[in-house]
């Protein structure tokens, strides 16, 4: 390979790795500036190949450099998906919430090197989202109508407030309401709670979802 198709390859690959620090933009636009940097170096490289000649040291560390390029704008891209308010309600309650919805509020610390704390996310919908909504949740056996009933009901406290911190902030979710749907997934004992919990309310046309983990 020409020395030329080479240093080009580096040199794309190593300015990429420069819009990782520029927090001035935003995690997806740098993401998309790495990729686009780092791909089109490796496409003169690829030309370059072609010509069936040697590679240099710079080829090599370029190429190098460009799997860190990628690696890097991967995790980017894993991360805007994972703090994605509405992939992370569907993760959490297997229903896809509208984009159109709108976000009322967000409470997450979660954190440590157990990853223990909370999520509380609450959606606004209009009549168009909350017909959408219900309808994926009739078709979703992991959904029930109000009111809550049996363990669910029992430890409906747990919803409401925040009982293993100092926090006195109530949770807003109305769990007495008999008209929409809930969903409850995982487990409520004396020694730890792992658990999500989302509430449908029709009437107020809202969407609370709440999830535990000690």
């Amino acid at each position: 390979m020409s020395n030329k198709h080479d240093l080009i390859f580096f040199l794309l690959s190593l300015f990429s790795l420069i819009f990782v620090f520029i927090f001035s933009l935003s995690v997806a636009t740098r993401s998309v500036i790495i990729l686009m940097f780092s791909l089109t170096g490796l496409i003169i490289w690829v030309i370059g190949l072609k010509k069936k000649r040697k590679v240099t040291t710079k080829g090599i560390i370029g190429f190098v450099v460009f799997l860190l390029d990628i690696f890097i704008a991967i995790y980017m891209v894993k991360s805007i998906i994972a703090t994605d308010n509405y992939n992370y309600a569907q993760k959490l309650t297997e229903i896809k919430v509208p984009r159109t919805a709108q976000l009322l509020e967000k409470v997450e610390d979660h954190g440590g090197f157990l990853g223990d704390g909370e999520s509380y996310i609450v959606f606004q919908l209009n009549d168009k989202e909350l017909s959408q909504l219900q309808t994926k949740i009739l078709k979703n056996a992991n959904w029930n109508a109000l009111p809550l009933k049996g363990t669910v009901l029992q430890n409906s406290r747990y919803f409401t407030k925040e009982p293993y911190t100092n926090s006195k902030r109530m949770r807003d979710i109305p769990v007495d309401s008999t008209d929409g749907f809930y969903y409850f997934d995982g487990h409520i004992d004396g020694f730890s709670m792992n658990f999500t919990f989302s509430l449908l309310d029709v009437k107020g046309k809202t969407l609370y979802i709440f999830r535990e983990d000690t």
